[in-house]
């Protein structure tokens, strides 16, 4: 499934003088859904044919891929402590030590997520926050800024109707944290919400921001599949 959606966005190509508005120009971006019986992906592109972001969905509680963010290969944990033995300690018993605490060293919250299977409070704060639920159709996502330039730079996080896996967090509301840290009153479905897992996650590149999404993911309105 294809379709085109526009944006306007400030143009940042046009010198302007100081406290002056900028002036505003639209993008035209193409939303394709790819679909598989134990997954969907989905990936804007721009004009130019470059994916702008993209994210996956899982259909199946059988299929949980590990994902992580950035996308980098990283070598096993007995490859990175036997490279720390080698280098890294003084003495024999210094590199041994390193060598143990890589091995056996958790890995960093949020770096890496298994889709149906990791939950929203694994993978450190919660970021923005940004929930809706209407009739037939719900969605909570969590976003964090990565901040890599050049890069894919934002992660998005998302439980939706849009796949059968997804339990509906008890009590969610229309919601939108912003950028600001969540504060200490805040609404106790939120809590809950956390709790559940996620199933999909998507990675937007700088220009194309989190409100710039048409959704995470499919809607149970667009996206008819036979089981």
């Amino acid at each position: 499934m294809r379709r085109h959606f526009e944006r306007d966005r400030p143009d940042y190509r046009v010198e302007v003088e100081e406290g002056s508005p900028r002036p505003v120009v639209t993008h035209r971006y193409l939303e394709c859904f790819f679909v598989n019986p134990l997954y969907f992906v989905q990936a804007v592109s721009d004009d130019d044919g470059a994916v702008v972001a993209f994210s996956i969905t899982t259909r199946r509680k059988s299929f949980y891929p590990t994902l992580s963010f950035p996308n980098v290969r990283l070598p096993s944990r007995w490859a990175q402590a036997v490279a720390v033995t080698k280098y890294q300690g003084r003495g024999r018993r210094g590199r041994l030590r390193a060598g143990l605490l890589t091995l056996f060293r958790p890995p960093k919250p949020g770096t890496h997520v298994k889709l149906g299977r990791t939950t929203f409070a694994k993978t450190g704060g919660p970021g923005r926050i940004q929930s809706m639920h209407a009739n037939k159709h719900w969605s909570y996502v969590e976003s964090h800024w990565g901040g890599n330039p050049g890069y894919y730079q934002t992660v998005l996080y998302a439980a939706t109707r849009g796949s059968p896996v997804a339990r509906s967090p008890e009590g969610i509301h229309n919601f939108d944290s912003g950028d600001r840290p969540l504060p200490q009153d805040a609404p106790g479905w939120i809590e809950k919400a956390r709790t559940c897992v996620i199933t999909s996650m998507g990675v937007s590149m700088m220009g194309f921001d989190v409100d710039d999404w048409p959704q995470i993911g499919p809607t149970v309105d667009q996206m008819r599949t036979l089981p």
